[in-house]
Protein backbone atom coordinates (compact mmCIF):
# COMPACT_ATOMS: atom_id res chain seq x y z
CA UNK A 1 0.00 0.00 0.00
CA UNK A 2 1.55 2.96 -0.88
CA UNK A 3 1.70 6.42 1.12
CA UNK A 4 0.27 9.91 0.22
CA UNK A 5 1.68 12.65 2.10
CA UNK A 6 -0.82 15.49 2.68
CA UNK A 7 0.82 18.60 2.58
CA UNK A 8 -0.79 21.85 4.70
CA UNK A 9 -0.10 25.53 5.25
CA UNK A 10 -1.62 26.55 8.19
CA UNK A 11 -2.24 30.30 9.18
CA UNK A 12 -4.87 31.49 12.12
CA UNK A 13 -7.76 28.56 11.02
CA UNK A 14 -8.60 27.32 14.56
CA UNK A 15 -12.41 27.87 13.90
CA UNK A 16 -11.68 25.24 11.21
CA UNK A 17 -8.40 23.43 11.39
CA UNK A 18 -10.91 20.77 13.71
CA UNK A 19 -13.19 20.18 10.82
CA UNK A 20 -9.75 19.23 8.66
CA UNK A 21 -8.20 17.48 11.47
CA UNK A 22 -11.51 14.99 11.79
CA UNK A 23 -12.05 14.67 8.13
CA UNK A 24 -8.24 13.19 8.02
CA UNK A 25 -8.73 10.25 10.50
CA UNK A 26 -12.34 9.60 8.88
CA UNK A 27 -10.13 8.64 6.16
CA UNK A 28 -10.92 4.81 4.84
CA UNK A 29 -7.09 4.62 3.56
CA UNK A 30 -4.95 5.05 5.69
CA UNK A 31 -1.52 4.97 4.93
CA UNK A 32 -0.59 8.77 4.59
CA UNK A 33 0.87 10.81 6.09
CA UNK A 34 0.25 14.89 6.89
CA UNK A 35 2.69 17.60 6.87
CA UNK A 36 1.40 20.73 8.79
CA UNK A 37 3.36 23.81 8.68
CA UNK A 38 2.29 26.54 10.49
CA UNK A 39 2.89 30.09 9.34
CA UNK A 40 3.29 31.79 12.92
CA UNK A 41 -0.71 31.26 13.77
CA UNK A 42 -1.37 33.87 16.50
CA UNK A 43 -4.41 32.20 17.26
CA UNK A 44 -4.75 28.35 18.93
CA UNK A 45 -3.83 26.69 15.49
CA UNK A 46 -0.64 25.18 16.32
CA UNK A 47 -2.03 24.40 19.62
CA UNK A 48 -4.85 22.17 18.16
CA UNK A 49 -2.34 20.65 16.11
CA UNK A 50 0.63 19.74 18.51
CA UNK A 51 -2.69 17.83 20.46
CA UNK A 52 -2.66 15.38 18.08
CA UNK A 53 -1.25 12.23 19.40
CA UNK A 54 -1.02 10.26 16.19
CA UNK A 55 2.44 9.37 14.45
CA UNK A 56 1.53 10.24 10.72
CA UNK A 57 0.78 13.81 12.07
CA UNK A 58 3.34 15.85 11.81
CA UNK A 59 3.56 19.61 12.88
CA UNK A 60 6.18 22.49 11.84
CA UNK A 61 6.36 25.42 12.75
CA UNK A 62 7.93 28.82 10.78
CA UNK A 63 10.16 30.94 12.93
CA UNK A 64 8.70 33.81 10.97
CA UNK A 65 5.86 34.55 8.73
CA UNK A 66 7.12 33.40 4.81
CA UNK A 67 3.34 33.11 3.52
CA UNK A 68 1.18 30.02 2.31
CA UNK A 69 3.47 29.17 -1.05
CA UNK A 70 6.90 28.84 1.01
CA UNK A 71 4.92 26.74 3.68
CA UNK A 72 3.53 24.90 0.83
CA UNK A 73 7.05 24.28 -0.35
CA UNK A 74 8.19 23.60 2.57
CA UNK A 75 6.02 21.14 3.46
CA UNK A 76 6.25 19.41 0.45
CA UNK A 77 10.40 19.24 0.89
CA UNK A 78 9.65 17.34 3.40
CA UNK A 79 6.88 14.43 1.82
CA UNK A 80 8.24 11.30 1.73
CA UNK A 81 4.87 9.61 -0.27
CA UNK A 82 5.20 8.16 -3.54
CA UNK A 83 1.50 10.36 -4.12
CA UNK A 84 1.75 13.94 -2.68
CA UNK A 85 -1.73 16.26 -1.99
CA UNK A 86 -2.57 19.64 -1.09
CA UNK A 87 -4.94 21.15 1.17
CA UNK A 88 -5.88 24.48 2.58
CA UNK A 89 -6.42 24.62 6.04
CA UNK A 90 -9.98 26.07 6.21
CA UNK A 91 -11.11 23.04 3.88
CA UNK A 92 -11.64 19.52 4.51
CA UNK A 93 -12.00 16.21 2.73
CA UNK A 94 -15.06 13.45 2.14
CA UNK A 95 -14.15 10.25 3.79
CA UNK A 96 -12.95 8.95 0.63
CA UNK A 97 -10.97 11.47 -1.12
CA UNK A 98 -7.68 9.32 -0.32
CA UNK A 99 -8.82 6.26 -1.63
CA UNK A 100 -10.99 7.16 -4.31
CA UNK A 101 -7.99 9.16 -5.86
CA UNK A 102 -5.44 6.76 -5.39
CA UNK A 103 -7.62 4.05 -6.68
CA UNK A 104 -8.20 6.02 -9.92
CA UNK A 105 -4.50 7.61 -10.49
CA UNK A 106 -3.00 3.64 -9.81
CA UNK A 107 -5.72 2.24 -12.05
CA UNK A 108 -5.17 4.99 -14.70
CA UNK A 109 -1.61 4.98 -14.55
CA UNK A 110 -2.23 8.53 -14.58
CA UNK A 111 0.36 11.52 -13.35
CA UNK A 112 -2.33 13.35 -11.79
CA UNK A 113 -5.95 12.53 -10.88
CA UNK A 114 -8.80 15.48 -10.37
CA UNK A 115 -12.08 15.66 -8.32
CA UNK A 116 -14.73 17.77 -8.29
CA UNK A 117 -15.43 19.76 -5.29
CA UNK A 118 -18.18 21.14 -2.94
CA UNK A 119 -17.85 25.32 -2.05
CA UNK A 120 -19.32 25.68 1.64
CA UNK A 121 -19.53 28.48 4.14
CA UNK A 122 -18.71 29.25 7.40
CA UNK A 123 -21.26 26.73 8.68
CA UNK A 124 -20.18 24.25 6.70
CA UNK A 125 -23.56 24.57 4.46
CA UNK A 126 -22.75 23.27 1.20
CA UNK A 127 -22.88 26.83 -1.33
CA UNK A 128 -22.63 25.08 -4.63
CA UNK A 129 -21.09 22.04 -6.21
CA UNK A 130 -18.60 22.40 -9.15
CA UNK A 131 -17.11 20.38 -11.38
CA UNK A 132 -13.42 20.30 -11.31
CA UNK A 133 -12.93 19.30 -15.46
CA UNK A 134 -16.16 21.51 -17.24
CA UNK A 135 -13.82 22.24 -20.60
CA UNK A 136 -13.43 18.21 -21.47
CA UNK A 137 -16.01 15.35 -21.72
CA UNK A 138 -15.92 13.34 -18.78
CA UNK A 139 -15.87 10.77 -21.11
CA UNK A 140 -12.16 10.97 -22.49
CA UNK A 141 -10.45 10.56 -19.30
CA UNK A 142 -7.98 9.24 -18.48
CA UNK A 143 -6.54 12.15 -21.03
CA UNK A 144 -3.07 13.16 -22.55
CA UNK A 145 -2.89 17.13 -22.53
CA UNK A 146 -1.09 17.32 -26.06
CA UNK A 147 -4.22 15.81 -27.37
CA UNK A 148 -6.77 17.37 -25.35
CA UNK A 149 -4.86 20.90 -24.40
CA UNK A 150 -8.61 21.83 -23.00
CA UNK A 151 -7.81 20.31 -19.60
CA UNK A 152 -5.39 22.47 -18.48
CA UNK A 153 -8.31 24.95 -18.30
CA UNK A 154 -9.65 22.79 -15.11
CA UNK A 155 -9.53 23.89 -11.61
CA UNK A 156 -6.39 25.91 -11.33
CA UNK A 157 -5.50 25.00 -7.64
CA UNK A 158 -3.30 22.67 -5.57
CA UNK A 159 -5.78 21.04 -3.96
CA UNK A 160 -8.76 18.47 -5.59
CA UNK A 161 -5.82 16.45 -7.08
CA UNK A 162 -3.52 13.49 -6.36
CA UNK A 163 -0.39 13.73 -8.33
CA UNK A 164 2.37 10.99 -8.73
CA UNK A 165 5.16 12.56 -6.75
CA UNK A 166 8.06 11.31 -9.25
CA UNK A 167 6.13 13.27 -11.84
CA UNK A 168 5.47 16.20 -9.48
CA UNK A 169 9.43 16.96 -8.59
CA UNK A 170 10.47 17.33 -11.97
CA UNK A 171 7.56 20.24 -12.41
CA UNK A 172 6.24 21.67 -9.48
CA UNK A 173 7.39 24.92 -8.47
CA UNK A 174 6.39 27.92 -6.09
CA UNK A 175 7.16 31.30 -7.12
CA UNK A 176 6.45 34.30 -4.57
CA UNK A 177 3.61 35.46 -6.10
CA UNK A 178 0.60 36.99 -3.76
CA UNK A 179 -3.10 36.29 -5.18
CA UNK A 180 -3.66 33.30 -7.56
CA UNK A 181 -0.05 31.14 -6.40
CA UNK A 182 -1.96 28.24 -8.01
CA UNK A 183 -2.42 29.52 -11.36
CA UNK A 184 1.44 30.18 -11.84
CA UNK A 185 1.77 26.56 -11.17
CA UNK A 186 -0.79 24.10 -11.95
CA UNK A 187 -2.00 24.56 -15.29
CA UNK A 188 2.29 23.90 -16.57
CA UNK A 189 2.27 21.04 -14.20
CA UNK A 190 -1.13 19.81 -15.83
CA UNK A 191 0.30 20.22 -19.36
CA UNK A 192 3.36 18.05 -18.29
CA UNK A 193 1.39 14.70 -17.59
CA UNK A 194 1.45 11.80 -19.65
CA UNK A 195 -2.41 10.98 -18.43
CA UNK A 196 -4.43 13.28 -16.67
CA UNK A 197 -7.70 11.17 -14.44
CA UNK A 198 -10.83 12.19 -13.19
CA UNK A 199 -12.69 11.35 -10.15
CA UNK A 200 -16.61 12.36 -10.96
CA UNK A 201 -17.46 12.54 -7.35
CA UNK A 202 -17.02 15.68 -5.15
CA UNK A 203 -14.32 15.00 -2.50
CA UNK A 204 -13.41 18.28 -1.26
CA UNK A 205 -14.52 20.84 0.78
CA UNK A 206 -13.67 24.27 -0.26
CA UNK A 207 -14.46 27.03 1.83
CA UNK A 208 -15.34 30.64 1.26
CA UNK A 209 -14.99 33.13 3.56
CA UNK A 210 -16.43 37.21 3.51
CA UNK A 211 -13.21 38.76 3.86
CA UNK A 212 -13.77 42.31 3.03
CA UNK A 213 -11.26 44.10 0.62
CA UNK A 214 -8.66 46.13 2.79
CA UNK A 215 -6.68 48.94 0.93
CA UNK A 216 -3.90 46.12 1.29
CA UNK A 217 -5.46 44.25 -1.00
CA UNK A 218 -6.39 46.57 -3.44
CA UNK A 219 -2.74 46.34 -4.82
CA UNK A 220 -2.67 42.56 -4.87
CA UNK A 221 -5.28 42.74 -7.13
CA UNK A 222 -2.93 43.77 -9.91
CA UNK A 223 -0.76 40.37 -8.85
CA UNK A 224 -2.45 38.11 -11.07
CA UNK A 225 -0.59 39.59 -13.80
CA UNK A 226 2.31 38.20 -12.36
CA UNK A 227 1.20 35.31 -11.82
CA UNK A 228 0.06 34.95 -15.63
CA UNK A 229 3.27 35.87 -16.77
CA UNK A 230 5.19 33.44 -14.67
CA UNK A 231 2.83 30.97 -16.21
CA UNK A 232 3.31 32.66 -19.76
CA UNK A 233 6.68 32.17 -19.44
CA UNK A 234 6.25 28.39 -18.94
CA UNK A 235 3.36 26.79 -21.23
CA UNK A 236 4.41 26.00 -24.45
CA UNK A 237 3.14 27.47 -27.99
CA UNK A 238 0.52 24.40 -28.37
CA UNK A 239 -1.47 25.94 -24.98
CA UNK A 240 -1.87 29.62 -26.33
CA UNK A 241 -5.58 29.22 -26.72
CA UNK A 242 -6.02 28.09 -23.20
CA UNK A 243 -3.22 30.82 -22.06
CA UNK A 244 -5.02 33.54 -23.41
CA UNK A 245 -8.54 32.40 -22.28
CA UNK A 246 -6.92 31.93 -18.41
CA UNK A 247 -5.65 35.30 -18.63
CA UNK A 248 -9.32 36.95 -20.38
CA UNK A 249 -11.16 34.70 -17.40
CA UNK A 250 -8.85 35.51 -14.31
CA UNK A 251 -8.29 39.13 -15.24
CA UNK A 252 -12.29 39.98 -15.37
CA UNK A 253 -12.47 38.18 -12.50
CA UNK A 254 -10.70 40.73 -10.48
CA UNK A 255 -11.59 43.60 -12.69
CA UNK A 256 -15.14 42.80 -10.99
CA UNK A 257 -13.57 42.75 -7.17
CA UNK A 258 -12.86 46.33 -8.27
CA UNK A 259 -16.65 47.38 -7.53
CA UNK A 260 -15.71 46.28 -3.88
CA UNK A 261 -12.86 49.18 -3.28
CA UNK A 262 -14.51 52.49 -1.52
CA UNK A 263 -11.89 54.89 -2.72
CA UNK A 264 -13.52 56.03 -6.25
CA UNK A 265 -9.75 57.22 -7.37
CA UNK A 266 -8.40 53.95 -6.70
CA UNK A 267 -10.72 51.60 -7.95
CA UNK A 268 -11.09 53.20 -11.29
CA UNK A 269 -7.20 53.16 -11.29
CA UNK A 270 -7.31 49.45 -10.64
CA UNK A 271 -9.49 48.76 -12.69
CA UNK A 272 -7.85 50.50 -15.77
CA UNK A 273 -4.39 48.70 -15.46
CA UNK A 274 -6.36 45.28 -15.24
CA UNK A 275 -7.81 46.34 -18.33
CA UNK A 276 -5.06 47.43 -20.18
CA UNK A 277 -3.42 44.48 -19.67
CA UNK A 278 -5.91 42.25 -21.12
CA UNK A 279 -6.66 44.45 -24.15
CA UNK A 280 -2.21 44.98 -24.60
CA UNK A 281 -1.87 41.59 -23.98
CA UNK A 282 -4.33 39.67 -26.13
CA UNK A 283 -6.48 42.90 -28.23
CA UNK A 284 -8.52 39.94 -30.21
CA UNK A 285 -9.75 38.21 -27.17
CA UNK A 286 -12.83 37.87 -28.54
CA UNK A 287 -11.84 35.55 -31.58
CA UNK A 288 -10.67 33.40 -28.52
CA UNK A 289 -12.42 29.58 -29.70
CA UNK A 290 -12.71 29.18 -25.86
CA UNK A 291 -14.06 32.51 -25.10
CA UNK A 292 -16.93 32.33 -28.25
CA UNK A 293 -18.67 28.94 -26.77
CA UNK A 294 -18.82 30.83 -23.10
CA UNK A 295 -22.19 33.07 -22.68
CA UNK A 296 -21.13 33.94 -18.84
CA UNK A 297 -17.93 35.16 -20.32
CA UNK A 298 -19.46 37.67 -22.95
CA UNK A 299 -22.12 38.75 -20.48
CA UNK A 300 -19.80 39.58 -17.89
CA UNK A 301 -16.87 40.73 -20.30
CA UNK A 302 -19.34 43.04 -21.61
CA UNK A 303 -20.61 44.48 -17.96
CA UNK A 304 -17.21 45.44 -17.11
CA UNK A 305 -15.83 46.71 -19.98
CA UNK A 306 -17.89 49.60 -19.10
CA UNK A 307 -16.20 52.21 -17.00
CA UNK A 308 -19.08 54.14 -16.23
CA UNK A 309 -20.62 51.19 -14.01
CA UNK A 310 -16.60 50.84 -12.49
CA UNK A 311 -17.27 54.80 -11.56
CA UNK A 312 -20.54 54.27 -9.54
CA UNK A 313 -21.67 51.31 -7.48
CA UNK A 314 -24.08 50.30 -10.28
CA UNK A 315 -21.94 47.43 -11.35
CA UNK A 316 -22.48 45.72 -7.71
CA UNK A 317 -26.12 45.73 -8.47
CA UNK A 318 -26.03 44.49 -11.88
CA UNK A 319 -24.31 41.59 -11.17
CA UNK A 320 -26.26 40.84 -8.12
CA UNK A 321 -29.47 40.59 -10.59
CA UNK A 322 -27.59 38.39 -12.46
CA UNK A 323 -27.15 36.04 -10.59
CA UNK A 324 -30.40 35.70 -8.94
CA UNK A 325 -32.10 35.83 -12.21
CA UNK A 326 -32.90 32.17 -13.43
CA UNK A 327 -33.53 32.75 -16.78
CA UNK A 328 -30.03 34.30 -17.58
CA UNK A 329 -28.67 31.38 -15.03
CA UNK A 330 -30.50 28.90 -17.55
CA UNK A 331 -28.82 30.74 -20.26
CA UNK A 332 -25.42 30.48 -19.28
CA UNK A 333 -25.74 26.97 -17.80
CA UNK A 334 -27.27 26.03 -21.03
CA UNK A 335 -23.48 27.46 -22.56
CA UNK A 336 -21.53 25.51 -20.40
CA UNK A 337 -22.72 22.42 -21.62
Amino acid sequence: MEKISVICPVYNSEDFIGDLIRSLQRQTYSNFECIFVDDCSNDKSCELLMNIKESRFNVYQNEVNLGAQKSRKKGYLKATGEFVTFIDSDDHLDPHFLEKMIFKIKNDHSDVVMCNYKVIDTHNKVIRENKAVTPVNHSCFPVNPEQEPQVILSKPAFWNKLYRNAFLIKYIDFPDVKLAQDLAVIPYVLSKANKISYVDDSLYCYRIKQDSISNTYDEQLLEINKSLEQLTHRLESHYQDELEFMTIGHSFFQMSKTIFIKEKAKRIEIYQQLRDYIEETYPNYKKNKHFKKRLDYKVFTFILRQTFLIKSTLLNYIIKFIVKNRLINKLIRKSDK
